[in-house]
C-alpha cells in the first residue's frame, strides 16, 4: 500500500483473504483480513519476533486508524482490499479558518472567529469608530449567484421569469441582483442562514486590523470590478470571485466592487447602537443598509470597508446583490 492510503495491490490468499501492509514509524507491519471483517487477525511481518498481546492489540488499532475503513466484498482471486479516503475540510488563510457548504443551495461559507474588531471610522458623517465584539459566524465567500438562486426557485416553485432581467441577461455565475431586501432574505432562510448584519459584514471585509480596503490600506483598482474596469460598451456585473487578489483577511471575495449587498440593519439601528457586543437590528424601518459598492462607482473612497449606503427595502436594482450569513 502506498503512503497515501491507495488500495492495496497485494494478491489474495486462499481466495477469501486480503493482505495489506502499512509503514509505521520505520517498521513494517501487516495484517490479514478475511471476507468476514469480524475475524481480523494481526501478525508481525517477521514471525521470529513475537509481540506481546498488549502491543499486538495496540498495533492493530493504530493500523486501522492509519489505513481507514476496510471494505472487503465476497471471495475470488480478483478481489482486493480497498482503503477509503477521507477528504480534508477545505481551509482558507493557511488553515486558520474553515469553510463549508450551506445546508441548501451549495453556497460556500467561511468562518469568522469570535472576537473584537474596529467598526466604523472617524470620517465626518460616518458611523463613529468603536470596538465591537461579535460571536463567531459564517459568511459567504462570494455573493449568491444566479445559478444558486435558480435552484432555490425550483425548490420553492417560484417562477424565475418574473424577476427583472439585468444587463446582459441571466448568467449562472454572476451575482443574483434585482431582488428586494425580503426576497434576498427569503433565500438566506431557505439556505439555512440570514443576511449578515452590518457589523458582521464589516468584520468579514476588514478583519481585526481595521483595514481600509479588504486587501489592505492602499487602493488598487486591479483588485476589484468597478467602472474603470470596463471597456467601452461593457456594463453590468461580472462573475463572482473573478478577483482573488481582492480577498479580505478571511478569504471573502467581492467585498468591494461588482455589486452592493443587502444587510439586515436599518439606518436607525446603526446610529442608535449602544451595545459593544453583537449589535442587534430592528424589524421595522424605512431603509436598509447596503455594503460593498458596485460596478458603477468611480472613486476609491466608495470602496472603503466602512462605506455604506441606504435603500428602500422594497426595491431591487441591477447593482444590488447579497451574500449569506450563518451561525458557526
Amino acid at each position: 500500500m502506498s503512503q497515501h492510503g491507495s488500495p492495496c495491490d497485494l494478491p489474495c490468499q486462499n481466495n477469501d483473504t486480503y493482505l495489506c501492509g502499512t509503514r509505521l514509524f520505520g517498521r513494517t507491519t501487516s495484517f490479514i483480513a478475511s471476507a468476514n471483517l469480524a475475524k481480523l487477525n494481526v501478525t508481525h511481518a517477521n514471525p521470529r519476533r513475537q509481540l506481546s498481546r498488549k502491543l499486538e492489540n495496540f498495533l492493530r488499532i493504530l493500523d486501522l486508524l492509519l489505513c481507514g475503513s476496510i471494505l472487503a466484498c465476497g471471495s475470488g482471486a480478483s478481489k482486493r482490499l480497498h482503503i477509503s479516503k477521507t477528504k480534508p475540510v477545505p481551509t482558507v488563510q493557511s488553515g486558520l479558518l474553515t469553510s463549508r457548504l450551506s445546508r441548501r443551495g451549495q453556497v460556500e461559507i467561511i468562518e469568522v472567529n469570535a472576537g473584537w474588531f474596529v467598526w466604523g471610522t472617524d470620517d465626518k458623517g460616518a458611523l463613529k469608530r468603536r470596538r465591537v465584539f461579535l460571536d463567531s459566524f459564517m459568511i459567504g465567500k462570494n455573493d449568491v449567484t444566479v445559478g444558486q438562486f435558480k435552484a432555490y426557485c425550483r425548490d420553492k416553485r417560484i417562477d424565475f421569469s418574473t424577476f427583472w432581467v439585468p444587463f446582459g441577461g441571466w448568467i449562472d455565475d454572476h451575482p443574483m441582483v434585482n431582488l428586494t431586501w425580503q426576497e434576498a432574505r427569503d433565500f438566506c432562510k431557505w439556505a439555512g442562514g440570514d443576511l449578515p448584519t452590518d457589523a458582521q459584514w464589516e468584520k468579514a471585509a476588514r478583519g481585526t486590523d481595521g483595514n481600509k480596503y479588504p486587501w489592505g490600506d492602499s487602493f488598487d483598482g486591479t483588485r476589484l470590478w468597478w467602472s474603470k474596469s470596463m471597456s467601452s460598451g461593457v456594463t453590468g456585473a461580472t462573475p463572482v470571485g473573478k478577483f482573488p487578489l481582492g480577498a479580505s483577511t478571511y478569504g471573502c471575495l467581492d467585498m468591494s466592487g461588482n455589486v452592493l449587498q443587502w444587510c439586515l440593519d436599518s439606518d436607525e439601528d446603526l446610529y442608535s447602537v449602544r451595545s459593544d457586543r453583537n449589535p442587534r437590528w430592528s424589524r421595522s424601518c424605512t431603509s436598509r443598509v447596503l455594503r460593498g459598492s458596485d460596478w458603477t462607482a468611480d472613486r476609491p473612497d466608495y470602496f472603503l470597508c466602512t462605506f455604506r449606503m441606504f435603500a428602500d427595502p422594497n426595491r431591487g436594482s441591477a447593482n444590488i446583490g447579497f451574500r449569506l450569513a450563518c451561525r458557526s
